[in-house]
């Protein structure tokens, strides 16, 4: 997501990220949640979603202006807002998930973000996070090239701020207090998959010229996943 507060217009290609929805996230937020905030809600497609699926309330953040007012349509409250100086206005516990997709690597100080929400979730409430994946081939491969350019889009979109792996997210879920139930692969293809269910549980990749050795079936997951999806749970 842009980092810049009031655009007048967006692009295409800003338009088109905007209007997206998440399905494989939507699937993850629990059933007996029934006051779910998005972070990040774009136009609010994925929140209409989970408010299809399941009859949630769905309140959104979003910060370019005329995207959160298209999302006002579609969700039952939004706040146009940037996260990294958003004041969090709702009581503890007012949440039962949180959904924060793509958003999160944008921000200086995500790690304040997560602390916000584990205030604001219920016991046993669920945060769905999707962050891009720093250790994925795509990068170690520019990495060993010399590379580290910055795109319009994607892992290196020259909007992210910050940059993690699935063993320093799990850290930053942990250190706001939450429990990580699961880590989900996004893969960039589906056969990147089905390459991985065809492979040894140990072995090599040869990337850029370099051979890379894998020592376990997850450490290859690691390197092959695009994109991770973390639910993180609040225990107490």
């Amino acid at each position: 997501m842009s980092p810049n507060s009031s655009p007048t217009r967006l692009t295409s290609v800003d338009a088109s990220y905007y209007q997206s929805s998440r399905p494989e996230l939507v699937e993850l937020v629990p059933f007996s949640a029934k006051r779910v905030l998005e972070l990040g809600c774009g136009e609010g497609r994925t929140g209409a979603a989970i408010k299809l699926r399941q009859g949630a309330a769905v309140t959104g953040v979003e910060l370019e202006p005329a995207v959160a007012q298209i999302a006002s349509q579609l969700l039952d409250d939004v706040r146009q807002a940037d996260l990294d100086s958003f004041e969090f206005p709702w009581e503890d516990a007012s949440f039962d998930c949180i959904v924060a997709a793509d958003v999160l690597e944008h921000l200086r100080d995500p790690w304040r973000v997560l602390r916000e929400a584990h205030r604001l979730l219920a016991r046993y409430g669920v945060i769905i996070v999707g962050i891009p994946n720093a250790g994925s081939v795509e990068i170690i491969s520019a990495l060993i090239q010399g590379r580290f350019d910055y795109e319009d889009a994607g892992l290196l979109d020259r909007t992210h701020l910050r940059f993690f792996t699935r063993a320093t997210f799990t850290e930053a879920l942990v250190d706001a207090g939450f429990v990580l139930a699961r880590a989900k692969s996004i893969f960039a293809a589906p056969s990147m998959e089905q390459g991985l269910g065809n492979s040894p549980a140990r072995g090599t990749l040869d990337i850029a010229g370099a051979t890379i050795h894998y020592q376990s079936a997850e450490q290859l997951r690691d390197l092959l996943t695009y994109q991770w999806v973390f639910v993180g749970i609040k225990s107490e």
